[in-house]
Order: structure tokens, then C-alpha cells, then sequence
């Protein structure tokens, strides 16, 4: 009976695994052959053998370039052929940094011995590849490609950041989050500025300073608790202004404040507003490129402000 393979059960999760495990198969099996015919000689080291038999001398960081492969694997692999005497490395003459590397005359020597190898084992390699019916190449090559373009590293964060977006909810305001609305915005607040009168009067009272004239607050809901809010206060004429946007400092960079300003704008734009401006402060670079995304232009100086942190008038005409 065939033991379990694990490594195939978890598929995609294993991609990394299974494709390390078949080039320590290819390579094992390779190594058997130099071993047989007298070659002191290791199957990872090809490929910068090669590189330096086509260019001579070659720094480490033009080989990790080169070689698509890591700075401190080209080291790892550059100190083991010194050691086996197939490489010599000086410095550069320009750069005393930096280590030159170029063949030994061992190191010839074996790449002229490799060659009836080398036909051979690419050979049966192209064999290998033409019996599973498909051009294994071109779909590593794709591969390669699209984890250029976004790398693995990027690839997982995006997904996470779906995955929360797809559990956060965009609330209209509800008595119970009314503490919230001020927690969070007391929080930024202490943090970069101070809590000012006029924030005082707002957050302590947005029924009569926000909503009782046909203004509104939203909140980002997670798991049941309020992570972040955002105000619309209506000043007359089809004029709203955007304010209190907070995000809790554990929920900042998810994606969160996209969410809350998208439904801002969308409120804005059903009760017909003609404008809908802020006011922040030059040193908030992050919320003023998020403001500049949906649209927002910095407009004239802010004048007879209720805040004195307030520096900037961003605007958005509809």
C-alpha cells in the first residue's frame, strides 16, 4: 500500500515545497552521474559555471543579477567554488568592495569535462518535460512573470486586506456608537494635536452639531465594535464638509478609510451637494494623498478656522 504523500494533499499550499523537493530530485540524481564520472563537482553550481565561462569575470552583485538569485546565495555558492579551487576572486580595481570572480583553470577544465554530460542530461530533460504533455517551461516562465508584477509577499497581504474589507460594514450612526465616535477621534487627536474646544463640542454632542441639520456619521463596524467614523456636517447651500475621520490605530492601512470615504461621497452626492471641503493639516501626509485619490484638490488657504491645527482646505465639486 502507497504511503501518504502530504506534500501533494496540500496542493497550491505546498507549491514552494513540492517544487523545492523536485529540484532536489533533479539535482541528487545529477550529482550521481558527475560522482560516477570522476567529477568533484555539485549540480547547484552549474549555472554560475556557466555564467562565468560566457563573461569571464563577473562581480557577486552582476552573477545575483544575472542569476535572478539572492545576494547571499551567490556568496554561499562563489565561497564553495573557491574552496573546491574552480573559481579565483579578487577585487575590484575600482571598488575594493566589491569581489571579481572568474574560472580557475580547474574551473575550466570541469566545464570542458561537463560538456558530453550536459547533452545528455539536457536531453533527457527535455524528454522528462515533453512526457507530461504540456510546456512546462513556457508555465514557469508565466509564473515567473506574474510574480514579478506582484510578488508572493504582495499577493497574501491583498488577500488578507479583502478578506477584512469583506467583514468591515459602512453603519449610519446609532445611539450606541455615540462614545465611539469620540473615542477614536479623541485618540488621533492626543496623538498628532490636541483636543481643541470646537472638537469638544462636536464630539460631545454630534446629534445637535452634526446630524440635526441633515448631516450624517458613519462608522466602520468589525466584529461588532467600531473601528473607525466619518462626519458630513451640512453648512447651508448644497455645502457639506468632510470631518472627525478616524480609523483606530490596530485597523490603520486596511483599507479602512477608502470604505468610510467612498460612503461619504456617495451620501454627498444623494442629497445633491454642491461642494463638500475639509480642512486638515500639511503634516498628515497619508489621509492628504487618501483625500487626493477620491478627488479632493487643495484649495485656498484655510481662513478664520474653528481649529488651530487646520492649515489646509481640501475641495471636491460635484
Amino acid at each position: 500500500m502507497a504511503k501518504p504523500d502530504v506534500i501533494k494533499e496540500l496542493e497550491e499550499l505546498a507549491l514552494g515545497t513540492r517544487l523545492k523537493r523536485l529540484s532536489d530530485t533533479l539535482m541528487g540524481d545529477v550529482g550521481k552521474i558527475y560522482r560516477e564520472q570522476q567529477l568533484d563537482f555539485e549540480p547547484r553550481w552549474f549555472t554560475m559555471l556557466y555564467l562565468l565561462n560566457k563573461q569571464k569575470a563577473l562581480s557577486i552583485i552582476d552573477i545575483a543579477d544575472q542569476l535572478r538569485l539572492s545576494h547571499p546565495a551567490v556568496v554561499q555558492f562563489a565561497d564553495q567554488m573557491q574552496h573546491q579551487k574552480l573559481v579565483i576572486a579578487r577585487k575590484d580595481k575600482k571598488d575594493a568592495r566589491k569581489r571579481i570572480l572568474e574560472l580557475s583553470a580547474k574551473g575550466k577544465s570541469t566545464f570542458e569535462k561537463l560538456q558530453p554530460l550536459l547533452i545528455q542530461i539536457e536531453k533527457s530533460t527535455h524528454e522528462l518535460v515533453q512526457s507530461t504533455g504540456m510546456d512546462l517551461l513556457y508555465a514557469l516562465e508565466k509564473m515567473e512573470k506574474q510574480l514579478e508584477s506582484k510578488n508572493m509577499y504582495e499577493r497574501v497581504k491583498e488577500g488578507l486586506a479583502n478578506k477584512l474589507i469583506s467583514e468591515i460594514s459602512i453603519l449610519p450612526f446609532q445611539p450606541k456608537y455615540k462614545s465611539d465616535f469620540k473615542k477614536l477621534n479623541e485618540e488621533w487627536l492626543k496623538d498628532f494635536f490636541s483636543v481643541e474646544k470646537e472638537d469638544a463640542r462636536v464630539l460631545g454632542n454630534p446629534e445637535k452639531t452634526i446630524l440635526e441639520n441633515d448631516g450624517m456619521i458613519f462608522f466602520a463596524i468589525s466584529a461588532g465594535k467600531a473601528v473607525g467614523t466619518v462626519a458630513l456636517t451640512h453648512h447651508g447651500k448644497k455645502v457639506y464638509e468632510l470631518n472627525k475621520m478616524a480609523v483606530t490605530k490596530s485597523m490603520q492601512g486596511k483599507s479602512i478609510g477608502n470604505l468610510l470615504l467612498k460612503k461619504a461621497l456617495d451620501f454627498a452626492k444623494k442629497k445633491k451637494a454642491k461642494v463638500l471641503y475639509l480642512e486638515t493639516n500639511r503634516s498628515l501626509y497619508p489621509a492628504i494623498h487618501l483625500y487626493e485619490k477620491f478627488g479632493f484638490k487643495k484649495d485656498s488657504p484655510v481662513v478664520n478656522s474653528k481649529y488651530k491645527r487646520s492649515n489646509l482646505k481640501m475641495s471636491l465639486h460635484f
